[in-house]
Formats: C-alpha cells, sequence, structure tokens
C-alpha cells in the first residue's frame, strides 16, 4: 500500500488518524464507509474526513469527469481548491490524500480547519438584518457554479456564515464544461430547492426575491428563463 498526500499536512495524514492531539469524536457517518472526525490539530480544530473504502459504481463516473484517480474524499478537496480558483470562498483544507492498493484507491482523507459561524439555513430564518444580503450572495454562488459547470443540488446547508461571508462546505461532485445550461441549471434547482425545503427552510418574499436577483445577475437571465426560477425558487418558499 502506498499514499499520496498534498497540502501542508500531507506527511501527517499517512497515519490519519493519529494526527490528532487528543482522541477525536465522530461527528458524522457512524456505521457507514465515510466518516468524519472533529477534534485538534497541532492545537488547532479541525475535521477529518475519512473514506474507509471506496463504492466504484458511484465513484469511477466521477473519476472520468474529472480525469483523476483517485478516492472520493480525495476528489471533493480537489474539486474545492478548484472552485477556489475561480473566486469561491471554501473551507480551508490544510491536506487530502488518497491510499492505493495495486494501483487502485481505496482509502482517502481530507483534513480542513474548523470555521466559525452559523449555517446559512439558521442564518435565513433568524431575524438577521444581512440575511437579505446573504439570501443575494447565496443566489449569485448558485448561478457561479452554473457557470463553472457545477449541477450539484446547492442547499443552504451547505454554507457556513462568518462575518457575513458564506464558506462553502463541500461539493463531491466535478465540474462539468464550463457554461450556463437551461436544461441543467433549472433541474438542479428544482433539486436543490425540494432539499431546503424538505430540510425546513422557508424564506419570506423579500429574501425570495434576492435570492432570485443575486442568482440572474450573475447568470445573465432575463425574461422567460428568469421567470423560471423565480417560480422554481418561490415554489418552496413561504412567508
Amino acid at each position: 500500500m502506498s499514499w499520496i498526500t498534498r497540502g501542508e499536512a500531507a506527511d501527517d495524514l499517512v497515519n490519519e488518524l493519529a494526527l490528532f492531539d487528543v482522541e477525536p469524536d465522530v461527528v458524522s457517518g457512524k456505521g457507514t464507509l465515510t466518516k468524519v472526525y472533529s477534534g485538534k490539530y497541532q492545537g488547532q480544530d479541525v475535521f477529518l474526513k475519512v473514506s474507509s473504502r471506496e463504492r466504484w459504481k458511484v465513484l469511477l463516473p466521477r473519476l472520468c469527469l474529472a480525469r483523476a484517480w483517485c478516492s472520493s474524499v480525495d476528489l471533493e478537496a480537489r474539486n474545492l481548491l478548484r472552485l477556489r480558483e475561480a473566486g469561491i470562498t471554501v473551507i480551508p483544507i490544510l491536506g487530502y490524500g488518497t491510499r492505493y492498493t495495486l494501483g487502485l484507491p481505496v482509502c482517502g482523507v481530507m483534513l480542513s480547519a474548523a470555521v466559525e459561524g452559523v449555517s446559512l439555513e439558521d442564518a435565513l430564518m433568524s431575524d438577521d438584518p444581512a440575511r437579505i444580503g446573504l439570501a443575494a450572495g447565496y443566489g449569485r454562488i448558485a448561478a457561479m457554479l452554473h457557470k463553472l459547470g457545477g449541477y450539484e443540488p446547492l442547499r443552504a446547508k451547505d454554507f457556513m456564515v462568518n462575518n457575513e461571508e458564506l464558506i462553502l462546505l463541500d461539493r463531491e461532485k466535478p465540474l462539468l464544461s464550463p457554461g450556463w445550461r437551461e436544461a441543467r441549471a433549472m433541474t438542479s434547482l428544482e433539486r436543490a430547492w425540494f432539499r431546503n425545503h424538505r430540510s425546513g427552510l422557508r424564506l419570506t418574499s423579500p429574501l425570495t426575491s434576492a435570492w432570485v436577483a443575486g442568482y440572474c445577475g450573475e447568470a445573465g437571465l432575463s425574461g422567460a428563463n428568469a421567470d423560471q426560477v423565480s417560480e422554481i425558487v418561490s415554489r418552496f418558499c413561504a412567508d
């Protein structure tokens, strides 16, 4: 078995669970193939995502699209770093990598610094006076992702808010070829807002309008396309 790791914490990722200062806590994924641990690394609050075994039915199509040969969480780190280069604020990634057996990626890790703040979903449901700007920012980033070829549904839960800045937490699927595509965009929005609604997110009319304005302004939409975006989002929101 051999590791290929990258980032400032690369050397410590080879013994992934040994990098913590003290015993970490499992915060998600108990009993599954992918777990997320929280703890301290060199005195810093961090999260470690570990894929202990890969599901090839899911992973292989993503690797083909990304033209990469790595683990699922390694690919996620690469996706986030690419989005950061495109101007989207993402979680601070300290290191990531893949363990290979006979050339096959069998395990992966991604270490990220913890981000202070609140979830965007909670912020939008609060009485925070900044929530109009947050809704517009959420819409703008959704459009940015679509223009970059990222059509994975983008939920409010996928962001943290720190000092009115939106920080993207994850993106598991690689980007497709750049360019806004109506059919893909509308399907992505439908799925994202269905999941927001299922999670309990309800936007007021001003917040809905701000989100739509942010999205359409960034995507350069008007007329029928803008009306379609508004219809989708409004359908899942209520005062």
